[in-house]
């Protein structure tokens, strides 16, 4: 009896752990992937500079491919720059939406001269459901940030749908 009991008791305690790992995971908010081909619409008639409604000729729409990817330590989405580097725009499921990885969105903005000028890049991306997305862009131009401009934060609402 003491092997069998030997070899039932950390079988149990197994089960016992498994248990509420499955428990545990069964809870958790599942990530909404992000993947294959969007149009984002950046609501440009909304954006702001450092608080302030400014107007802009820039485009209001462009083509965004994600990919998702999860294991054990969560889910990533990742989108191609089409400004690179870096090759790739990074995000992590928090909280019931996407929120880019801190660090990994550095870029340049082109200013209205024609300059570039080094900027961080934050999006929040919600899902609305039906395969679609609510989102809000926080671009913090940093050094002497662009002539006229100086530094500050641009802010610009958009939505992303499935690509037709």
């Amino acid at each position: 009896m003491k092997t069998l009991y030997a070899y039932c008791l950390p079988l149990a305690i197994g089960a016992g752990i498994m248990g509420v790992t499955l428990s545990a995971s069964a809870t958790r908010t599942e990530p909404v992937p992000l993947y294959g081909t969007y149009t984002m619409y950046l609501d440009r008639a909304k954006q702001t500079f450092n608080g302030h409604l400014v107007t802009t000729d820039r485009p209001v729409s462009q083509t965004e491919n994600f990919t998702t990817h999860c294991d054990a330590s969560g889910c990533m989405a990742h989108s191609i720059n089409k400004r690179p580097p870096p090759a790739t725009f990074d995000y992590q499921w928090v909280n019931g939406q996407w929120e880019s990885v801190a660090g990994q969105q550095k870029q340049y903005i082109i200013c209205n001269d024609g300059s570039k000028v080094d900027s961080v890049k934050v999006d929040i991306i919600k899902p609305k459901g039906e395969g679609s997305f609510s989102g809000e862009r926080v671009i913090t131009v940093v050094g002497t940030g662009c002539p006229g401009d100086g530094p500050g934060k641009y802010w610009l609402p958009f939505t992303l749908t499935p690509a037709e």
